[in-house]
C-alpha cells in the first residue's frame, strides 16, 4: 500500500488596507492561486498572522480581498486550515470567523489536533485532542491530521510568584501539551503536520523585522514531543530550516524596510506506506518579492552621494543628511534624479543637521524670564530685529523683546501687534 498526500504551508500574510502592502500581498497570493490551479495540492495550512492589524469591514481594509483569496484557494484544495498568530496582528475572534467562509475552511484560536476525513462530498474535521476515540463516530483512520499551536502566552498560568517560577511552570505546561499532541498522534498512522506560531530557539530574525513585546522562546525538542511528520512555523519572516522536517515558511512578502530576504511557500509530499510516513519538502520562491533596503546618502557639493550597493529590484528608502541652511539646494529635480535611479516608489527622508551657532552664554543661564533670555540670544547671534521676507532684509517696527514682554505680562492676543 502506498498513498501520497500533498500539503502547502504558508504563514504571515499580514493582509492590510495599506496600498503598498495590498499590492505586494496580492502579487504573492496570485502565485499561490496559480500554483494550486496547476498542481495537485490536497491541503493548505496557514501558520498565523493572517492580518497585519485589526481590520474593519469595508472597502478600505484588508478584509475584502483577504476573503476573496481564501475562498478562491478553497475551490482548488480539499481543505484550508488556519492557525492564529499573536494579538498584535490577529485580533481575538478575527481568525475563527474565517471558518464561516466555506465548509472546507477550518480556523482556530486555541490548541487543537484536527483530524480531517475525506468523505467524498465533504471534508469533515474532528478535534481528536478533546474527543476520545470511543466517543466519536469518526473512529476510522483520518486522511490527514493538522496540529495547531497558536502564539503562546503566559496569561493562563501567571500567578503570584517569581518570574523564574512562572517561566518554569509555563515550560512544564507547554511540554505537557506537546505530550498530549504526541499521545493523540500516535494513535493514527496517517500523515501529521504541526503548525506553531512563535519563536523557536535558534531561529534568526529577518534583518528588519520588529518583534513587539517579549516572546516566549520554545525549544525544538519540546515541539518534537508532538510526534508529527512535518513542523511548519510562522511568526518569524525569514525562511529557515532546523531540519528537513522542521522549518519557518517565511512571510508572504517583505513587510518592513531592512527585510531583504527572499520569501517562499513550502510544498510537502507525504508518502504513506505500510512501514510509515516519509516526507519530502520543497520551497517555492515568490517571484515578485523585492528586498526592502535602507540606503544612507549625503548631500555634498550639490549632489547626492551614496556609497553602498543596492539590488536592482529593491524597494528603497533613502535617508540623506543635509545641513539646515542647504535644504533649498535639494530641489525637486534632484529628488527626481534619485527616483529615476532607484524607482518611482523610492522614499526619501531628510536628516537635517542643525547649523552650529555660537549662542552659549552664562547670561542666558541666569535669565529671569523669556525676554531676558531672548535679549541675550539676539545680542550674541546678531538676530535682534532683522528677518527675511522673500530674501529681502526687513526690520520690525517693534522689537521681539518688547513683544515677548507684552505676552508675558498677559496682554490679550488681539493687543499684540500683528507683525509678531
Amino acid at each position: 500500500m502506498k498513498n501520497q498526500l500533498i500539503g502547502l504551508f504558508t504563514a504571515d500574510w499580514h493582509l492590510d488596507k495599506d496600498p503598498k502592502r495590498k499590492r505586494k500581498a496580492c502579487e504573492s497570493l496570485d502565485q499561490i492561486v496559480d500554483y494550486v490551479k496547476n498542481n495537485h495540492v490536497d491541503y493548505i495550512v496557514h501558520g498565523g498572522d493572517f492580518w497585519e492589524t485589526k481590520q474593519s469591514f469595508g472597502e478600505n481594509s484588508g478584509v475584502e480581498y483577504g476573503f476573496e483569496y481564501l475562498q478562491e484557494l478553497a475551490k482548488h484544495v480539499k481543505a484550508i486550515v488556519i492557525n492564529k498568530g499573536n494579538n498584535n496582528h490577529d485580533y481575538p475572534q478575527s481568525i475563527s470567523l474565517l471558518a464561516r467562509l466555506g465548509e472546507n475552511i477550518f480556523a482556530y484560536e486555541y490548541p487543537i489536533s484536527l483530524a480531517l476525513y475525506d468523505h467524498v462530498d465533504k471534508i469533515l474535521g474532528v478535534d481528536i485532542l478533546r474527543e476520545s476515540e470511543e466517543e466519536t463516530v469518526y473512529a476510522e483512520e483520518p486522511e490527514f491530521i493538522v496540529n495547531l499551536m497558536p502564539y503562546p502566552t503566559k496569561g493562563m498560568i501567571v500567578r503570584d510568584m517569581s518570574i523564574d517560577d512562572n517561566n518554569k511552570e509555563f515550560g512544564e505546561v507547554f511540554d505537557g501539551l506537546m505530550d498530549m499532541f504526541g499521545i493523540t498522534n500516535e494513535r493514527y498512522k496517517c500523515p501529521k503536520a504541526f503548525s506553531f506560531h512563535g519563536n523557536v530557539r535558534g531561529s534568526r530574525l529577518s534583518t528588519g523585522q520588529p518583534l513587539t513585546g517579549q516572546d516566549i522562546i520554545i525549544s525544538p525538542l519540546s515541539l518534537r514531543k508532538a510526534k508529527a511528520d512535518v513542523y511548519a512555523f510562522g511568526h518569524i519572516h525569514n525562511w529557515q530550516e532546523f531540519a528537513p522536517d522542521m522549518f519557518y515558511t517565511s512571510s508572504l512578502y517583505n513587510c518592513n524596510f531592512g527585510e531583504t530576504e527572499q520569501k517562499y511557500f513550502i510544498v510537502s509530499k507525504f508518502n504513506q506506506t505500510d512501514e510509515g510516513v516519509t516526507v519530502s519538502s520543497e520551497k517555492i520562491k515568490f517571484k515578485t518579492v523585492r528586498p526592502m533596503v535602507n540606503v544612507t546618502a549625503e548631500f555634498i557639493n550639490g549632489e547626492f552621494v551614496i556609497n553602498q550597493e543596492v539590488p536592482e529590484n529593491a524597494e528603497v528608502k533613502i535617508k540623506y543628511k543635509i545641513e539646515e541652511d542647504l535644504q533649498d539646494q535639494v530641489t525637486t529635480a534632484k529628488k527626481e534624479e534619485l527616483k529615476a535611479r532607484f524607482g518611482a516608489d523610492a522614499i526619501l527622508e531628510a536628516d537635517i543637521v542643525p547649523v552650529q551657532r555660537e549662542s552659549r552664554s552664562v547670561k542666558i543661564m541666569e535669565a529671569k524670564n523669556l525676554a531676558e533670555e531672548f535679549t541675550e540670544y539676539c545680542t550674541i547671534t546678531g538676530r535682534d530685529e532683522v528677518f527675511k521676507v522673500n530674501g529681502d532684509a526687513k526690520t520690525l517696527k517693534r522689537s521681539y523683546r518688547e513683544k515677548i514682554e507684552l505676552i508675558e505680562q498677559g496682554t490679550p492676543p488681539v493687543e499684540v501687534p500683528e507683525e509678531l
